[in-house]
């Protein structure tokens, strides 16, 4: 039932719980589940370990509300930086909830919200802790815990909650093994005293979100990545990138085209004492169906049998990677008239074509070379060494065991992305070249 104020009514659309701020009542979007309201409802503190989209932006919103609504004071809204996305998501709920109340002043410059009974809100963010040192709140909401470093609320948020015996509610998507991870166990099991709470949700747990989309999302994530993001499962911070590798490894080697397929390849070049491999997909059967390692030629050699490879095949296109060595090649492959696809390597593009190629390989879509070829068994033992580990920004790492290659691994994956009608980038080499279908190519 809306309630109102001086003859007004302050309402949000189709919403029931409300918070009140002095004698204005504010009304907050009704929780999507029993297990968001007891979130929100707890009068002590917590831990969430939640899976992406759940809510938990919206429940913690709630919980400052709703707390200022019987204790009146100052409250945080701690997040890891200004560039993250739930960041920004709190700010503007907070300003879009607390803007129906008369006399409320909204200070983006400093990310803080003054309302007429005298409470405040601040947003403030990981990335200098020893700001957070200072007067006393009574309650703080820490998004993104679990990519905070410890000390964040060890030595700086844990003590200015002490003056107003006030509380904290820790929230994030787990990442591997950490202090974030412990405190959630050790909260669990009771250790942090009767006053704390944990809860673990999965992004199923959102009955606003269709489980047809989350199911879409886990056919096309590694494991790993879907157990951690969406069933907030807490993963070790080293694992095991590419599953399932000897189930797929059932493509029969090609020695030349088969008429009327289409051919892709890929190229890692060699880099002082590493191989260069070769690797040759059938978009048509989806198989890796040639591959070839060599190492210790000059560029003139490899050169020539990458030309002959690609003859062999008629390849449609080359991706290597985008790199001063592997750039030399790929201007001379330019010039000899084939087809080359740059592939610019960062930590978030390696991301695109290892998880693209192990979802593949997790999910069959993609055979590779057996364990009785040779370069095949080789590859299949680089696939299986192959490792993530988590760092300290909750992104993954990837490559080789220390003194082992990847060369395989990195071939193959440039080989399947260009699979995937990705667009090459246009490049001129020379005043005599020519740009013809956004590929590299001259005459």
């Amino acid at each position: 039932m809306p309630t109102s104020v001086n003859n007004k009514i302050y309402k949000l659309g189709n919403r029931s719980p409300v918070a009140r701020a002095g004698n204005v009542i504010i009304e907050l979007p009704a929780p999507h589940s029993p297990t968001q309201q007891e979130v929100i409802e707890w009068p002590g503190s917590g831990v969430i370990l939640g899976g992406r989209r759940w809510g938990k932006s919206n429940a913690g919103v709630q919980r400052i509300l709703r707390c200022i609504g019987k204790r009146p004071g100052n409250y945080w809204w701690l997040g890891i930086s200004w560039k993250s996305a739930s960041m920004k998501v709190a700010w503007d709920l907070l300003c879009q909830y607390t803007s129906q109340a008369p006399g409320t002043i909204i200070n983006h410059t400093n990310y803080e919200i003054r309302l007429m009974d005298g409470s405040q809100i601040w947003a403030r963010t990981a990335e200098r802790p020893e700001s957070l040192a200072g007067a006393g709140i009574m309650g703080a909401v820490m998004d993104e815990m679990t990519l905070m470093p410890e000390n964040v609320w060890t030595e700086y948020l844990q003590g200015t909650l002490l003056d107003y015996r006030g509380w904290v509610l820790m929230m994030g998507v787990p990442k591997g093994e950490n202090w974030a991870s412990r405190l959630w166990r050790k909260t669990n099991s009771g250790g942090m005293g009767p006053n704390w709470k944990a809860w673990h949700v999965t992004s199923y747990q959102n009955p606003r979100i269709n489980p047809a989309d989350i199911d879409e999302v886990r056919r096309n994530a590694p494991d790993l990545i879907f157990r951690q993001e969406y069933l907030a499962e807490v993963i070790d911070d080293i694992g095991q990138v590419f599953r399932g590798v000897l189930a797929t490894a059932t493509a029969v080697r090609q020695e030349r085209a088969i008429p009327g397929h289409t051919y892709v390849g890929g190229l890692d070049v060699a880099r002082l004492h590493d191989f260069t491999v070769v690797t040759i997909i059938d978009v048509t059967l989806m198989e890796v169906c040639y591959m070839d390692r060599f190492s210790q030629l000059d560029f003139d050699f490899q050169e020539v049998r990458v030309q002959a490879v690609s003859d062999l095949f008629g390849v449609y296109n080359w991706t290597i990677e985008e790199t001063g060595l592997s750039m030399q090649m790929a201007e001379r492959l330019g010039k000899r008239g084939m087809r080359v696809t740059p592939f610019s390597t960062s930590n978030k593009s390696k991301d695109v074509i290892v998880q693209g190629l192990s979802v593949d390989i997790q999910q069959m879509t993609l055979k590779l070379l057996p364990p009785d070829d040779p370069v095949g068994m080789i590859a299949i033992g680089e696939l299986q060494a192959y490792t993530m580990a988590q760092m300290a920004n909750g992104g993954w790492k990837y490559g080789a065991p220390e003194g082992e290659n990847d060369d395989c691994v990195m071939s193959i994956a440039l080989a399947r992305y260009g699979t995937i009608g990705n667009k090459p980038l246009n490049f001129d080499w020379s005043p005599v070249s020519i740009k013809q279908e956004s590929v590299w190519r001259v005459r």
